[in-house]
């Protein structure tokens, strides 16, 4: 079965806040390419955040199980190089 979309709630990782979903969008092919076996079973959603006078395109991947699976996942992506934060959905 496919994953299901993010929803309010849910536990998962933000790779990135971006200046444009272009952006957004191209950095999730890069970072799927480069942790494919990471995100395995993930789908991701770009969502937009108004902060310090701009829109910023925010990168999620999930849903994951809890929270202990955002941090595990977020580790891993950081000792390769790339940003993660675990995020809850609102």
């Amino acid at each position: 079965a496919a994953p299901k979309a993010l929803a309010a709630g849910d536990h998962a990782v933000q790779l990135g806040a971006f200046n444009s979903s272009d952006v957004a969008e191209g950095e999730w092919r890069r970072l799927s390419r480069k942790h494919g076996d990471l995100l395995a079973g993930t789908v991701h959603a770009v969502t937009t955040v108004r902060s310090g006078g701009r829109t910023l395109y925010r990168l999620r991947a999930g849903p994951l199980k809890d929270r202990d699976a955002t941090l595990n996942l977020c580790a891993a992506v950081k000792a390769r190089g790339d940003a993660c934060v675990p995020v809850r959905v609102q």
